[in-house]
């Protein structure tokens, strides 16, 4: 539940962001750009989940271990 609600703010500040560069000088707002933000914040979740994985597997080891 966390990672969808990181994914919803991210995905709405980077459409503020887009929203803020359609109104600044030499600057345009794509869909595309808000698109790679929100993919980035996908990886992230994704890579933090796997290392949290990681970790956890190692732990249970350790502790069998003893």
């Amino acid at each position: 539940m966390l990672q969808m609600l990181t994914l919803v703010i991210c995905g709405l500040y980077a459409g503020f962001d887009e929203l803020h560069q359609h109104f600044a000088d030499k600057r345009n707002a794509r869909l595309t750009d808000m698109c790679i933000d929100e993919y980035g914040a996908v990886i992230s979740i994704v890579l933090a989940w796997l290392f949290a994985k990681i970790k956890n597997i190692q732990m249970k080891f350790n502790s069998k271990k003893r």
